[in-house]
Protein backbone atom coordinates (compact mmCIF):
# COMPACT_ATOMS: atom_id res chain seq x y z
CA UNK A 1 0.00 0.00 0.00
CA UNK A 2 1.39 3.41 -1.01
CA UNK A 3 2.33 5.76 1.80
CA UNK A 4 0.52 9.08 2.24
CA UNK A 5 2.80 11.78 0.83
CA UNK A 6 2.20 14.08 3.83
CA UNK A 7 3.20 11.28 6.17
CA UNK A 8 6.37 10.64 4.16
CA UNK A 9 7.34 14.31 4.38
CA UNK A 10 6.78 14.38 8.16
CA UNK A 11 8.81 11.21 8.69
CA UNK A 12 11.58 12.47 6.39
CA UNK A 13 11.71 15.72 8.39
CA UNK A 14 12.12 13.78 11.65
CA UNK A 15 14.84 11.61 10.13
CA UNK A 16 16.89 14.59 8.93
CA UNK A 17 16.13 17.43 11.35
CA UNK A 18 16.34 15.42 14.59
CA UNK A 19 20.12 15.36 14.09
CA UNK A 20 20.40 19.16 14.33
CA UNK A 21 17.34 20.28 16.39
CA UNK A 22 16.20 19.60 19.94
CA UNK A 23 12.72 18.24 20.63
CA UNK A 24 10.98 21.63 20.91
CA UNK A 25 12.62 23.04 17.78
CA UNK A 26 11.86 19.82 15.88
CA UNK A 27 8.19 20.01 16.85
CA UNK A 28 8.08 23.63 15.68
CA UNK A 29 9.73 22.61 12.39
CA UNK A 30 7.08 19.91 11.91
CA UNK A 31 4.30 22.47 12.38
CA UNK A 32 6.01 24.72 9.81
CA UNK A 33 6.12 21.75 7.43
CA UNK A 34 2.44 20.98 8.01
CA UNK A 35 1.40 24.59 7.46
CA UNK A 36 3.55 25.34 4.42
CA UNK A 37 4.92 22.30 2.58
CA UNK A 38 2.20 20.67 0.50
CA UNK A 39 4.28 18.88 -2.18
CA UNK A 40 7.74 17.50 -2.96
CA UNK A 41 8.40 20.42 -5.31
CA UNK A 42 12.13 21.20 -5.20
CA UNK A 43 11.63 24.94 -4.82
CA UNK A 44 9.17 24.47 -1.93
CA UNK A 45 11.41 21.97 -0.12
CA UNK A 46 14.42 24.29 -0.41
CA UNK A 47 12.34 27.17 0.91
CA UNK A 48 11.15 25.03 3.85
CA UNK A 49 14.70 24.00 4.77
CA UNK A 50 15.81 27.65 4.54
CA UNK A 51 12.99 28.66 6.92
CA UNK A 52 14.02 26.04 9.48
CA UNK A 53 17.70 27.04 9.16
CA UNK A 54 16.88 30.72 9.62
CA UNK A 55 14.54 30.20 12.60
CA UNK A 56 17.08 28.05 14.44
CA UNK A 57 20.24 29.98 13.56
CA UNK A 58 21.89 27.07 11.74
CA UNK A 59 24.95 27.73 9.57
CA UNK A 60 25.24 27.47 5.77
CA UNK A 61 27.18 24.21 5.96
CA UNK A 62 24.34 22.57 7.85
CA UNK A 63 21.84 23.89 5.28
CA UNK A 64 23.88 22.34 2.47
CA UNK A 65 23.72 18.96 4.20
CA UNK A 66 19.99 19.25 4.86
CA UNK A 67 19.02 19.81 1.20
CA UNK A 68 20.21 16.42 -0.16
CA UNK A 69 19.44 14.74 3.16
CA UNK A 70 15.76 15.68 2.99
CA UNK A 71 15.42 14.67 -0.67
CA UNK A 72 17.17 11.37 0.08
CA UNK A 73 14.85 10.65 3.00
CA UNK A 74 11.80 11.24 0.78
CA UNK A 75 12.96 8.34 -1.42
CA UNK A 76 13.59 5.85 1.39
CA UNK A 77 11.47 2.77 2.00
CA UNK A 78 8.86 2.81 4.78
CA UNK A 79 10.88 0.59 7.11
CA UNK A 80 13.86 2.97 6.85
CA UNK A 81 11.95 6.00 8.16
CA UNK A 82 10.99 6.84 11.76
CA UNK A 83 7.37 6.66 12.91
CA UNK A 84 4.93 9.33 11.77
CA UNK A 85 5.05 12.19 14.34
CA UNK A 86 1.45 13.23 13.60
CA UNK A 87 0.01 11.85 16.90
CA UNK A 88 2.64 13.82 18.84
CA UNK A 89 1.80 16.95 16.82
CA UNK A 90 -1.95 16.53 17.40
CA UNK A 91 -1.41 16.05 21.12
CA UNK A 92 0.76 19.17 21.30
CA UNK A 93 -1.75 21.31 19.42
CA UNK A 94 -4.62 19.95 21.46
CA UNK A 95 -2.72 20.96 24.57
CA UNK A 96 -2.18 24.43 23.15
CA UNK A 97 -5.74 24.46 21.72
CA UNK A 98 -4.53 25.62 18.35
CA UNK A 99 -6.50 24.20 15.41
CA UNK A 100 -4.59 22.79 12.45
CA UNK A 101 -5.20 25.16 9.54
CA UNK A 102 -4.49 24.30 5.92
CA UNK A 103 -1.86 26.63 4.46
CA UNK A 104 -2.54 29.18 1.77
CA UNK A 105 -0.75 28.68 -1.52
CA UNK A 106 2.51 30.55 -1.92
CA UNK A 107 2.44 33.42 -4.33
CA UNK A 108 5.77 34.14 -5.93
CA UNK A 109 5.95 37.27 -8.13
CA UNK A 110 7.24 36.40 -11.56
CA UNK A 111 8.83 39.11 -13.71
CA UNK A 112 7.44 39.52 -17.26
CA UNK A 113 9.26 37.25 -19.73
CA UNK A 114 11.71 38.81 -22.17
CA UNK A 115 10.70 38.71 -25.86
CA UNK A 116 11.55 35.44 -27.56
CA UNK A 117 13.91 35.81 -30.48
CA UNK A 118 13.24 33.11 -33.05
CA UNK A 119 16.06 32.64 -35.59
CA UNK A 120 15.00 32.92 -39.24
CA UNK A 121 15.49 29.61 -41.07
CA UNK A 122 18.25 29.80 -43.66
CA UNK A 123 17.55 27.79 -46.83
CA UNK A 124 20.21 25.22 -47.76
CA UNK A 125 21.50 25.87 -51.28
CA UNK A 126 21.41 22.79 -53.51
CA UNK A 127 24.07 22.59 -56.28
CA UNK A 128 22.57 22.39 -59.76
CA UNK A 129 24.07 20.18 -62.44
CA UNK A 130 25.75 22.16 -65.25
CA UNK A 131 25.03 20.87 -68.76
CA UNK A 132 27.85 19.70 -71.06
CA UNK A 133 29.15 22.60 -73.21
CA UNK A 134 30.20 21.73 -76.80
CA UNK A 135 33.51 23.21 -77.90
CA UNK A 136 34.21 23.77 -81.61
CA UNK A 137 37.82 23.83 -82.79
CA UNK A 138 39.02 23.44 -86.43
CA UNK A 139 35.57 22.43 -87.50
CA UNK A 140 35.46 19.46 -85.09
CA UNK A 141 32.96 19.48 -82.28
CA UNK A 142 34.21 18.20 -78.94
CA UNK A 143 32.48 17.95 -75.59
CA UNK A 144 34.15 18.62 -72.25
CA UNK A 145 32.26 17.31 -69.20
CA UNK A 146 32.03 19.65 -66.24
CA UNK A 147 32.53 18.00 -62.83
CA UNK A 148 29.56 18.44 -60.52
CA UNK A 149 29.86 17.83 -56.79
CA UNK A 150 27.35 15.32 -55.48
CA UNK A 151 24.45 16.72 -53.52
CA UNK A 152 24.63 15.67 -49.88
CA UNK A 153 21.33 16.09 -48.10
CA UNK A 154 21.13 15.68 -44.34
CA UNK A 155 18.34 13.39 -43.24
CA UNK A 156 15.39 15.31 -41.79
CA UNK A 157 15.36 15.49 -38.01
CA UNK A 158 12.48 13.61 -36.45
CA UNK A 159 10.75 15.83 -33.88
CA UNK A 160 11.27 14.68 -30.32
CA UNK A 161 8.50 14.25 -27.76
CA UNK A 162 7.17 17.57 -26.35
CA UNK A 163 8.72 16.95 -22.92
CA UNK A 164 12.15 16.40 -24.51
CA UNK A 165 11.95 19.62 -26.57
CA UNK A 166 10.85 21.56 -23.48
CA UNK A 167 13.64 20.01 -21.36
CA UNK A 168 16.23 20.91 -24.02
CA UNK A 169 15.08 24.54 -24.11
CA UNK A 170 15.06 24.80 -20.30
CA UNK A 171 18.53 23.30 -19.86
CA UNK A 172 20.07 25.27 -22.72
CA UNK A 173 18.80 28.55 -21.27
CA UNK A 174 19.84 27.60 -17.72
CA UNK A 175 23.37 26.63 -18.76
CA UNK A 176 23.78 29.80 -20.84
CA UNK A 177 22.77 31.93 -17.85
CA UNK A 178 25.25 30.12 -15.63
CA UNK A 179 28.07 30.61 -18.15
CA UNK A 180 27.20 34.27 -18.78
CA UNK A 181 26.48 35.50 -15.25
CA UNK A 182 28.10 32.94 -12.93
CA UNK A 183 31.11 31.70 -14.91
CA UNK A 184 33.20 31.07 -11.77
CA UNK A 185 30.52 28.77 -10.36
CA UNK A 186 29.76 26.88 -13.59
CA UNK A 187 32.51 24.29 -13.04
CA UNK A 188 31.49 23.42 -9.46
CA UNK A 189 27.82 23.22 -10.44
CA UNK A 190 28.62 20.87 -13.32
CA UNK A 191 30.83 18.71 -11.07
CA UNK A 192 28.10 18.40 -8.43
CA UNK A 193 25.48 17.52 -11.07
CA UNK A 194 27.67 14.83 -12.64
CA UNK A 195 28.48 13.39 -9.21
CA UNK A 196 24.78 13.15 -8.33
CA UNK A 197 24.11 11.72 -11.80
CA UNK A 198 26.45 8.81 -11.08
CA UNK A 199 24.68 8.13 -7.78
CA UNK A 200 21.26 8.04 -9.43
CA UNK A 201 19.46 5.01 -10.80
CA UNK A 202 18.85 6.56 -14.20
CA UNK A 203 19.54 4.34 -17.25
CA UNK A 204 23.19 4.04 -18.29
CA UNK A 205 22.49 5.33 -21.80
CA UNK A 206 20.69 8.41 -20.49
CA UNK A 207 23.51 9.20 -18.05
CA UNK A 208 26.00 9.03 -20.94
CA UNK A 209 23.88 11.46 -22.99
CA UNK A 210 23.76 13.90 -20.08
CA UNK A 211 27.53 13.69 -19.58
CA UNK A 212 28.02 14.51 -23.27
CA UNK A 213 25.54 17.40 -23.06
CA UNK A 214 27.45 18.97 -20.15
CA UNK A 215 30.67 18.57 -22.15
CA UNK A 216 29.19 20.44 -25.15
CA UNK A 217 26.01 22.13 -23.90
CA UNK A 218 24.51 22.99 -27.30
CA UNK A 219 20.76 23.09 -27.74
CA UNK A 220 20.51 19.82 -29.67
CA UNK A 221 22.73 18.03 -27.13
CA UNK A 222 19.98 18.28 -24.50
CA UNK A 223 17.44 16.44 -26.70
CA UNK A 224 18.01 13.18 -24.86
CA UNK A 225 15.97 9.98 -25.02
CA UNK A 226 14.13 9.95 -21.71
CA UNK A 227 10.72 9.82 -20.07
CA UNK A 228 9.14 12.84 -18.37
CA UNK A 229 9.83 11.39 -14.89
CA UNK A 230 13.52 10.93 -15.70
CA UNK A 231 13.78 14.46 -17.11
CA UNK A 232 12.18 15.82 -13.95
CA UNK A 233 14.78 14.03 -11.83
CA UNK A 234 17.57 15.57 -13.96
CA UNK A 235 16.12 19.07 -13.48
CA UNK A 236 15.92 18.48 -9.70
CA UNK A 237 19.59 17.45 -9.62
CA UNK A 238 20.62 20.65 -11.41
CA UNK A 239 18.46 22.84 -9.17
CA UNK A 240 19.92 21.38 -5.98
CA UNK A 241 23.47 21.85 -7.32
CA UNK A 242 22.76 25.49 -8.23
CA UNK A 243 21.22 26.06 -4.78
CA UNK A 244 24.29 24.66 -3.04
CA UNK A 245 26.74 26.75 -5.06
CA UNK A 246 24.85 30.01 -5.71
CA UNK A 247 22.24 30.01 -2.95
CA UNK A 248 18.45 29.53 -3.22
CA UNK A 249 17.73 33.14 -4.26
CA UNK A 250 19.95 32.98 -7.35
CA UNK A 251 18.80 29.43 -8.05
CA UNK A 252 15.14 30.51 -8.02
CA UNK A 253 15.93 33.46 -10.30
CA UNK A 254 17.83 31.34 -12.84
CA UNK A 255 15.32 28.48 -12.81
CA UNK A 256 12.32 30.83 -13.15
CA UNK A 257 13.89 32.52 -16.19
CA UNK A 258 14.71 29.15 -17.80
CA UNK A 259 11.16 27.90 -17.22
CA UNK A 260 9.76 31.08 -18.81
CA UNK A 261 11.97 30.58 -21.88
CA UNK A 262 10.89 26.96 -22.27
CA UNK A 263 7.26 27.92 -21.69
CA UNK A 264 7.28 29.98 -24.90
CA UNK A 265 7.91 26.91 -27.06
CA UNK A 266 4.89 25.59 -29.02
CA UNK A 267 5.54 22.17 -27.40
CA UNK A 268 4.92 23.75 -23.97
CA UNK A 269 1.21 23.72 -24.80
CA UNK A 270 1.42 19.92 -24.70
CA UNK A 271 3.92 19.67 -21.81
CA UNK A 272 4.46 22.59 -19.45
CA UNK A 273 8.02 23.04 -18.13
CA UNK A 274 6.49 23.67 -14.70
CA UNK A 275 5.79 19.93 -14.51
CA UNK A 276 9.55 19.38 -14.09
CA UNK A 277 9.39 21.33 -10.81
Amino acid sequence: MALDSSSVRRRAAVAVLSEVLDEAALLDALFVLHDSLRSDNVTDVIRYIDTVVRKNGLDAGTAKRLYPGFFGALKKAEDELPLDPLPMMMAARQHLRQPVVAPAAWSVPVPPPPPLVVPTPVPIPVPVAVPVIPLVASGVAETTPVAVEPVVMEPPQVPKAPEVEVFAALMHDLVERLQSHHAADFGPVRSDVLLELERSRLPTGLRQQIREAWAEPEFKAWKVDAQAKELSELVHQVYVAVCENLGPVNADRIMTAAVQTADRLPQARQFSPKKFM
